[in-house]
This record gives C-alpha cells, structure tokens and sequence, in this order.
C-alpha cells in the first residue's frame, strides 16, 4: 500500500482558508503601498515645480509627459526637476508646440545616436542627450536674432517675438524704444529674415516721429516693401497713392538722381512720361544713353516735347539729338516757339538733324544743306568693280542721299559728254553749302583714266569740276590714280586716290571708306560719327595690310570736318 503526499494532508481545512486571505490582502496592500510610492516620488519631481507656483494639475501634466511612468524602487535615483528643466516646463506649459518643435530640432542636430532615439520614440527625461537638449531649447537662439528661446517665448517681448523666425527688425525697433503697437505694425518687416537698409531708414523715422502711425499702418496694410524711392516721397510728404505708383522706381534699392527728378516734379510732369520711367523700373531695364540724356534734363524740356518723345515708351536718336538741340535754348525762348517748331528735328529738311549740323557739321540747321553723288564705272572691269559701286549708292540712299540727287553714268554711260552734262546739271543745282561726291571707277595710267569713250586726262576733269561752287568730295579707283593729286587738289575740295602714282590698284577704296563710317573704331575723335578723314584712315590701314595698295588723301582739314552721312556710332 503505497502512502501519497498531498497539501490537503499537511494544511488542515480551516487554515487553508487563513492561507488564501493572507495572500490575497498582502497583494492589495502591495498594489496600494505601489501606487502610493509612484505618487510620492511623482510628489518628490515635481515639487520645484509647485514651489514656484505651478498649479498642481500643470505641474503632473508636464511630469507625465516627459518622466518615464514607472515606479522607482528606494535605491533608484528620482532627481526633482532642476534649473533649465523647470524653465523648460514653463516654456512647454506656455506654448508646448514651439517647445516640442525646438526640443526635436535640437535633438535631430546633435548626432545620428541621438536622432535615432528621437525618431524611436517620444523624447523622455532619461534618454540620452536630455539635459543637453533641455539646455539648448531654454537657453539657445534658434533664430539667431540676439534672444534666447526661453526669453522668445516668455520675456518682457514675448508678445512682438517670433521664437522661430528671424526678428531683425522688431529686435532694432526694440531697441529704438518703439511702442508695442508700433513695432507690430512694422512686423511685416520680418516675413523675409532679413532687415534692409530702407527698412532700419523707415523705423529710424519711427523712432524720430518723422513718419506719422497713419503711414506706418497703411505701409503695414499694404505690404509695401520700403525702398529709396518710397522713403524720399514720405519725407517730401507726398499722398499714399502716388508713393504707390512711384514704388517701384526704388525697387532696385538704389535711387537715381532721374528717379528722384520724377518724384520731385511729380505734379509738373506729363503722365506719361512718369508711366514710362515706373514700367522701366517694374522691367528693370536700365537706361540707355539717350534716355539718360533726356531723363537727366527733364526740368528743362518743354511738356510737349516730353509727352511726344514718351507717347510710344521709346526714346529715339533723333528725338535725343532734338533734345540737346532744345537745350541750347533758354526756357522762355522754348515758350515762345510752336509745338511743331519744337519736335521737328531736321528744320531744313535736308537729311541730317539740327544738333547734328550745329555741333558737328558746324553748319546752318536753317539752311538746306543738298548732297549730290556722281557714280561712275567704266566697263571692262571685273564684276566687282560694279558691285562696289553698286553697293556705294545704295549706302547712299539708305542715308540721306536723294534718289533724284544719285546721277549714275555705268559701263557704257560713263563718256566723257555724258559725265559733262551730269556736272553741268549739279552745278546748277547746287550752292556752296552743299556737298558734291564724285566717284570714278575705271582703269588708269599716270594723269589719266579710261572712260567708255576714251582715255581722259585729270587736268580736262579738273576743268569740268571746276563748275561746281560746293564742297566736293572726289574718290578715283584706278591704277596709278595718286597722279591725279597734281591736278585735282583744290581748298575746297577732299581728294581721295586708290593708289599712289606710280603703283597699280588691285582693290578700290570706296567699298571700304563707306563701310568704316559703320565702324566705332574709326571714330578718332570719339564724336560720336566717322567724318570723311576719319574713315579714309581706317579703310587704308585695312587696305594697306591686305592688298598692299597705298590710298592717298588731300585737304585733311576739310576731310576731318567733313561728314557724307549721319551715323551714330554708339558705344
């Protein structure tokens, strides 16, 4: 008979039952003792806290949100909340988004050990990195503007701070005294992170009470960004739409001696002339020389004459040539003149513009001054011969020259009779303030060139010249042709040869001399135009280079004041 162990046989019945309600109780009393031990030691962190007034509930709120929740046996650690943590609490109870964001933000810079845990789980009290995270967001400057975050959120600024974005303005307002109202006025200053030098101008005027609070609101309202242009129209006391319309004019950041003319005279000057300069500004197109010219002497310039050169938004040559015209004249004598008189810019309607007859052709702008051309080719050349000729009179045409004026004696016209007739009919025509071109393009020996009809001597062409009274200009392309300088020479007269006497011509001049009026380099005199002189230089050191022909020039004080065309060479 086997004898079996059994718990029913060593604890008799009654004390079974003591045994379960020892045990069940001493569980309760350890729940309970558990419990109270969380809420003491939870007692225990907070209390800092609660000695500086917190309210119990904010105190257990922030204590739950960043202490791990379990309980502490007697022999762990269980710091109260100290210095930058308890200024932490009250950043996080005053704003706890902002003070969430700056603790993540600090976290996620310090290392990738200490990203990896932000990004593992809610930041605690006992991670790693916590007190140094704690001490960037309360004393940190996130925003770099000279204020810690603790001081962003809760400092005597608080209110006018951003405790993320940059506040370089409302920190100079702050520091220029401003009122509260006024610097939040000005925060629209701050939208960019950055202060402007027209921006600090405009709370300098604040700070002085230049700038009345009607201003600064509407400036607020509006969004307008402050810039050179809208600083000078408040101080000259302008009304808020027209700084409005001349705003952009100081978009640039720079305020032009012109732009600043058109602010000042903005009650003078013709509306679309203003239109003009503000949409140069809104396109940022700078100004060009003839605009600057105008821009810079707008005071001086009759209205009309304004409101036709900017009716189109464009400046052109002769209008800027027709203003420096203008401008040799005083106001009252402007006054006097018809509006027809002063946008007219060739009054002698001969082809060149008035200032450019006064200033550089030191001539009559009152005076008709004709131009005659007398082409001529013989035949027998090669094709380009005429093609050079060819392209002289269209040169020619194209720059002020007559159709009626152009006399062309080519291949079998070019006769000694018919070249006879030609000049005989220009000397007629002409006075002594015209200009005669002659151009003769054949082959030549020494003293003469080939006509169709024959060989000519320079002297019998000489005497035929000989009619005419006006300034002449004579080109000869042809062998030999520096002979002719002993028979052509004249005061009145500029005679240009291919070659010297005694070498043949393997390329003409007069291709070339026309094509360097186009030329800025051939300017010497940096006027603007190439005069006769001027591109005959420049033809001849290509000539000489690439041909080795030797061109000839006589009478260089006429050439040099003497102009066939007018082109501007600009730049």
């Amino acid at each position: 008979m086997h004898t079996s162990f059994s718990l029913k046989r060593l604890i008799p019945g009654g004390a079974k039952f003591f045994l379960v309600t020892i045990l069940f109780c001493s569980s309760g009393l350890c729940c309970y003792l558990l419990k109270l031990g969380f809420k003491e030691q939870q007692r225990v962190r907070i209390q800092p806290l609660l000695d500086l007034g917190f309210k119990f509930e904010d105190a257990v709120k922030f204590d739950q949100r960043f202490s791990d929740q379990r309980f502490r046996w007697p022999w762990e650690e269980n710091k109260a909340y100290n210095d930058d943590e308890i200024r932490f609490a009250e950043m996080w109870l005053n704003n706890s988004v902002i003070t969430e964001i700056l603790l993540n933000y600090y976290y996620c810079k310090s290392s990738n050990y200490y990203t990896l845990i932000w990004l593992l789980g809610s930041i605690k009290r006992e991670v790693s990195f916590w007190e140094e995270a704690v001490k960037f967001v309360v004393n940190g400057d996130i925003n770099n503007d000279g204020v810690s975050n603790y001081d962003s959120l809760l400092g005597p600024n608080a209110d006018v701070l951003d405790p993320i974005m940059p506040n370089p303005a409302t920190i100079y307002a702050l520091e220029k005294n401003l009122s509260k109202d006024i610097i939040r006025m000005l925060k629209v200053f701050d939208r960019d992170g950055e202060m402007s030098e027209w921006e600090r101008e405009i709370i300098n005027l604040a700070a002085t009470c230049e700038i009345s609070r009607d201003y600064l609101a509407w400036i607020s309202e509006k969004g307008i960004e402050p810039n050179p242009a809208t600083i000078y129209a408040i101080r000259q006391g302008l009304p808020k739409d027209w700084i409005e319309r001349i705003n952009p004019l100081g978009e640039d950041g720079i305020l032009a001696e012109w732009e600043k003319n058109v602010i000042d005279n903005l009650d003078v000057l013709p509306f679309v002339y203003v239109d003009w300069a503000v949409e140069k500004a809104v396109k940022k197109r700078g100004l060009v020389s003839w605009e600057e010219y105008i821009v810079n002497n707008i005071s001086d310039l009759p209205s009309y004459f304004i409101e036709k050169v900017f009716e189109d938004k464009y400046v052109s040559y002769e209008e800027w040539m027709q203003a420096q015209f203008l401008l040799r004249f005083s106001r009252e004598h402007l006054m006097e003149m018809s509006e027809s008189w002063i946008s007219n810019f060739d009054l002698d309607e001969d082809g060149f513009t008035n200032e450019f007859e006064v200033k550089i052709m030191s001539s009559n702008p009152y005076v008709y001054n004709r131009r005659f051309a007398v082409l001529a080719y013989g035949e027998g050349l090669s094709p380009s011969w005429g093609e050079q000729t060819r392209y002289v009179e269209e040169f020619l045409k194209s720059n002020g020259f007559g159709e009626s004026n152009i006399y062309r004696l080519y291949e079998e016209n070019m006769t000694l009779q018919k070249f006879n007739q030609v000049i005989e009919d220009v000397s007629v025509k002409s006075r002594e303030d015209d200009l005669v071109l002659v151009l003769l393009v054949g082959h030549g020996i020494k003293d003469e060139i080939y006509f169709s009809d024959g060989w000519v001597s320079y002297r019998r062409i000489r005497d035929i010249l000989l009619k005419i009274k006006a300034r002449q200009i004579i080109i000869i392309d042809a062998c030999y042709s520096g002979s002719a300088k002993n028979y052509l020479m004249s005061e009145g007269r500029v005679l240009i040869t291919s070659s010297r006497e005694d070498e043949e011509t393997y390329r003409g001049t007069s291709f070339f001399i026309f094509d360097a009026m186009r030329n800025k380099k051939y300017d010497l005199n940096n006027d603007g135009y190439c005069s006769i002189m001027e591109a005959f230089y420049g033809a001849k050191e290509y000539i000489e280079n690439k041909f080795g022909n030797h061109p000839q020039l006589t009478n260089e004080n006429l050439a040099e004041k003497t102009y066939i065309v007018e082109i501007y060479l600009s730049g």
